[in-house]
C-alpha cells in the first residue's frame, strides 16, 4: 500500500505536531508500507523570491533533504508539493493541518482514500470558521484528544477516530530515582508562540530564583537563546530526544505554561522520566494529567498559583514521591507501539 502525508511547510527546525508525524512514518515503512512524505512550498520565502519556477526549484531541493533533526527511514521518499495537482498516485493521502486539508480537499482523484489527522484546534493558522469548514470536509477523521472530538464531530456525520500521542518509553523512562536528584531543579520548553505560555514560566521562574538562589532551570527551545530568559538557565536548542529524556532526569519538577495545546507531548514524556509535571489546566493536558492525582495543575496564563504548587514540591518529599511514582505509572500508559498500532488501522482500513 502506497501511503503519502502532507506537512504544511518543510520542517527546518523541530516540532511536536511534525515529530509524531515522522515517527508515524517511520513506524508504518517499516510495516511495508510505501511512505511519502510532501512539504507544501506555496508559501516558501514569497516576498524574498517572487518568481514562482524558482521557488519551485528551491522547494524540490529542500524538501528532498528531509528534516534535518530527524531520522527518517532510508526508503520514505520527501517531496514538495507547490499545488494539488503535483501529488503522486496513492492509496491513502493524509493531512496533518488545516492549510494540508483544505489543499487535499481539492484532489478530484475519487480512488484515493483522504483522511484528516487533526492535532490540535489551529486558531493560529485559520478563524474558527473555516477550521470548522474543514472538519465538514469529506475525509476520515483521526484526532489526538478527546476534546478535539468532541469539536470535530459536531461537523461530521462520520466517526470519528481518536488516537492519543505515545512515547517511546525505550528513551523516555526514569533512569534517575526522583530521591537522587537535586532538590531545587526544574525543565521547562521555550516556545515563542503565545500559546506556549513561556511568559508565565519565566515569571515563575524569576520568582523562585529570589525565594531559592540554588534554583537550577533546564530550558529546551528550537530557536536562539531568548533575551528573555534568565542567565542563570541552561539553554539546550535543537537537542535529539535522549538529550531531552536526560534533562528530564536531572529534573525534579517539570513545568508546563501552555495556554492550549493539542495534546502536549512533553509533558507527558517528563511523567515519564519521573519528573513531577506542575501544568497548567488546558485542554490536551487533561488527557493524562490529573491535579493532585499524578500531577499539580492550575489555572492557565497565571503564575501565582503554579509558583505554590512548587514550593509546595520542593518542601514536601513524600508528596514528590508519590506523584513521581503516579506519574511514570500514567505514562506508561501511553506506549507509541499502542497508538501506532491504532493509526495503521485507521489509515488502512477500508483502503
Amino acid at each position: 500500500m502506497n501511503i503519502a502525508f502532507i506537512l504544511p511547510h518543510i520542517a527546518f527546525t523541530p516540532g511536536g505536531g511534525f515529530k509524531i508525524v515522522f515517527e508515524y512514518s517511520n513506524y508504518l515503512s517499516a510495516k511495508g508500507y510505501d511512505i511519502t512524505i510532501y512539504f507544501m512550498t506555496d508559501h516558501l520565502w514569497k516576498r524574498r523570491i517572487p518568481v514562482q519556477s524558482l521557488r519551485r526549484k528551491l522547494g524540490r531541493f529542500l524538501s528532498a533533504q528531509g528534516p534535518g533533526w530527524f531520522l527518517l527511514n532510508e526508503n520514505i521518499i520527501c517531496k514538495a508539493l507547490f499545488d494539488i495537482k503535483d501529488v503522486s498516485a496513492h492509496d491513502v493521502i493524509v493531512a496533518t493541518a488545516v492549510r494540508t486539508a483544505i489543499m487535499l480537499n481539492r484532489l478530484q482523484d475519487r480512488s484515493v482514500e483522504k483522511i484528516y489527522f487533526i492535532q490540535g484546534f489551529e486558531t493560529f493558522y485559520a478563524d474558527e470558521e473555516i477550521l470548522f469548514q474543514s472538519y465538514a470536509f469529506p475525509m476520515k477523521k483521526i484526532v489526538v484528544s478527546k476534546w478535539l472530538k468532541d469539536i470535530v464531530q459536531e461537523y461530521t456525520d462520520e466517526p470519528v477516530t481518536v488516537v492519543p500521542n505515545g512515547i517511546n518509553l525505550d528513551i523516555f523512562q526514569c533512569t534517575r530515582p526522583i530521591e537522587d536528584r537535586k532538590r531545587h531543579t526544574i525543565a521547562f520548553h521555550y516556545r515563542r508562540e503565545e500559546g506556549k505560555g513561556s511568559k508565565y514560566a519565566i515569571e515563575g521562574i524569576r520568582a523562585l530564583k529570589e525565594a531559592y538562589p540554588d534554583l537550577e532551570v533546564f530550558a529546551v527551545g528550537v530557536e536562539g537563546r531568548p533575551k528573555e530568559l534568565p542567565l542563570f538557565c541552561k539553554y539546550y536548542r535543537k537537542i535529539e530526544q535522549k538529550q531531552v529524556a536526560w534533562i528530564n532526569n536531572q529534573a525534579l519538577v517539570f513545568m508546563c505554561t501552555s495556554i492550549e495545546e493539542g495534546f502536549g507531548l512533553p509533558g507527558l514524556e517528563a511523567m515519564a522520566c519521573g519528573c513531577v509535571l506542575v501544568t497548567s489546566d488546558f485542554a490536551g493536558g487533561r488527557e493524562y494529567a490529573v491535579h493532585d492525582v499524578n500531577a499539580l495543575v492550575s489555572e492557565p496564563g497565571t503564575t501565582a498559583a503554579m509558583v505554590r504548587h512548587i514550593i509546595r514540591l520542593f518542601q514536601d518529599e513524600a508528596l514528590v514521591k508519590r506523584l513521581s511514582l503516579q506519574g511514570i505509572a500514567t505514562a506508561r500508559t501511553f506506549r507509541f507501539e499502542d497508538s501506532a498500532k491504532k493509526i495503521e488501522q485507521a489509515v488502512t482500513r477500508n483502503s
